[in-house]
């Protein structure tokens, strides 16, 4: 029998985040050789509660039997732990999960500057903004970028990633299929086309309150270093820093309002001595040296700050026309050069070869093999959702609030939403201040 189903099978036993994997491997040396034991050697091995022994004995194979004839039928594909897919940075992990789950296409991890960015799910408009931008750039500069596909900050990260041309990994609290957060259904689908959802639940496993702090350890492991861009005192996202620091890898911090309890956790990070964010080279200088194939710092010294205000300053301005009243005139920013300093010499905005970059598909894989990656304004209608497809026609009789979008289309909020997420993202609409949408 393929040992693919014992895996499935001990990880059900065990259930994620449990560090008794590791001991049984190295005492039974293969999940197999656990599993066909018997009681007799479950109980010599000295290794098992009473508890855990009930468990193991009342886990039935045909539990992963169902498990792999639904990843089958759902293309969800499931990488065990001695998989040369595997990453290696897992491995490391004492509490290593014994299957990923996986929908899209997992890169080779250990040949990537995958980094992650995180952060509160109630983020500041300066968090938002932080998080899309540095997530951006860092995926411009060749980076993969790494979060947990929640609202806030996670999903500016990955959104970021993309409208960059880039690639992002999501880790979920749950399963693949399960119908978590409606709202962003449509950011996971595009994050599977253009990277990968990765989970250690199987199918039809509903989040829990201890699910979301364990998957975290799986978002700064698969990472070579993680960015917490917004956190208050109590922020879920301090946990994956706290991962980060016990896995050996590096902590960076945006510096947030000392006033404003929404940073105070982050700003202790920078505290603690986690390294401060401005841009994307502060991060990416670290590991230049031993992924040059991977990195373009060419961009990566734009200071995000300025960049955010610099665009912010052009893309809306006062106008008075002839007949003497005041309007906003939309200056069309993002297609314009913008500029920034660093290490004391200029360094010219990369928008106009960030454009060719997303209309232009490359090769990013580690063997080599053409990738197709988003291509802004060039959007197949067959390949929206019909949400999507729905609100872009509304769209087409011009500009409108999502409220109004709502209203017309019959559609539900957050249908509504992950609509406008997917066209966003696929660079067909844009959404103006005051949740204005209208096509590009």
């Amino acid at each position: 029998m393929d040992n693919k189903i014992y895996y499935v099978w001990m990880q059900r036993v065990f259930g994620a985040g449990s560090r008794k994997a590791g001991d049984v491997l190295e005492r039974f040396g293969s999940p197999s050789a656990f599993a066909l034991a018997g009681e007799h050697e479950w109980r010599l091995s000295g290794l098992f509660s009473e508890k855990e022994l009930a468990r193991i004995k009342s886990t039935p194979l045909t539990f992963a039997e169902d498990v792999i004839d639904r990843c089958e039928k759902t293309n969800q594909q499931i990488i065990v732990f001695e998989d040369e897919r595997y990453p290696i940075r897992l491995k490391r992990l004492v509490d290593a999960p014994l299957v990923l789950y996986v929908s899209g296409t997992l890169p080779n991890i250990d040949d990537e500057v995958a980094i992650a960015v995180v952060g509160t799910r109630s983020a500041t408009p300066y968090g938002h903004n932080t998080a899309f931008r540095l997530s951006y750039r860092l995926a411009e500069c060749g980076a993969l970028v790494v979060s947990g596909g929640a609202l806030g900050i996670d999903s500016d990260a990955h959104r970021g990633a993309l409208q960059a041309g880039g690639r992002t990994i999501a880790v979920l609290g749950c399963s693949i299929d399960y119908p978590y957060l409606s709202a962003n259904a449509g950011l996971r689908r595009i994050i599977s086309e253009h990277g990968a959802l990765i989970s250690e639940y199987p199918p039809q496993t509903a989040p829990s309150r201890a699910s979301f702090p364990i998957r975290n350890r799986l978002i700064s492991g698969l990472a070579l270093g993680t960015v917490v861009v917004e956190a208050s005192a109590k922020s879920g996202s301090l946990i994956t820093a706290d991962h980060a620091l016990e896995q050996g890898r590096d902590v960076f911090a945006v510096p947030g309002n000392i006033m404003s309890a929404a940073y105070a956790g982050s700003n202790r990070l920078l505290r603690d001595g986690a390294k401060p964010v401005f841009s994307a080279a502060d991060i990416l200088s670290e590991y230049t040296s031993q992924y040059p194939h991977r990195i373009n710092m060419d961009t990566a010294y734009t200071i995000i700050g300025e960049d955010f205000l610099k665009e912010t300053s052009e893309a809306v301005e006062d106008t008075t026309g002839n007949d003497g009243k005041t309007g906003i005139r939309t200056a069309g920013s993002r297609n314009k050069p913008a500029h920034g300093r660093a290490h004391g010499k200029t360094v010219a905005s990369p928008d106009e070869n960030a454009r060719e970059k997303i209309k232009s598909a490359y090769s990013k894989s580690n063997n080599g093999e053409s990738r197709e990656y988003i291509k802004n304004n060039t959007v197949n209608i067959e390949d929206l959702s019909e949400s999507a497809s729905r609100v872009l026609d509304f769209l087409r009789n011009g500009a409108a609030v999502t409220d109004k979008i709502i209203e017309n289309t019959g559609l539900s909020a957050a249908e509504v939403l992950a609509a406008v997420t997917e066209l966003e993202i696929r660079g067909a609409i844009e959404v103006l201040a005051g949740n204005i949408c209208k096509i590009k």
